[in-house]
């Protein structure tokens, strides 16, 4: 996984961390369920400090974009999408919203 430094004078650098993180999961880059670097490793592939990515790894996890583990099988990781009921909608359609799809098959 190619991992861009933070540019200087583009913005605050845990926003552009997230931004980066969105749309590697929206474009597939990450998969649900993926193990991202250890903090200090990403950290330093980004050229940040590991206060700044933790500040960006804390919002994303509010968000449900990303999950964070602790002890020997810990890390952080790329959330599974959470399945909420909205509304009335069909199953279908918030199924697809999630980038999901139903379907059935015959079982013999």
């Amino acid at each position: 996984m190619r991992i861009p430094p933070v540019k200087p004078g583009a913005g605050a650098a845990h926003v552009q961390i997230e931004a980066w993180l969105d749309g590697a999961v929206a474009t597939g880059r990450l998969a649900r369920g993926e193990r991202l670097p250890p903090e200090r490793q990403l950290a330093a592939r980004l050229g940040v400090s590991r206060m700044t990515l933790r500040h960006a790894l804390g919002s994303l996890e509010q968000r449900g974009l990303v999950s964070r583990r602790v002890g020997r099988d810990g890390g952080t990781f790329v959330a599974e999408p959470k399945l909420e009921l909205m509304g009335t909608a069909a199953l279908s359609d918030q199924l697809r919203q999630l980038g999901l799809s139903a379907g059935a098959r015959v079982l013999s």
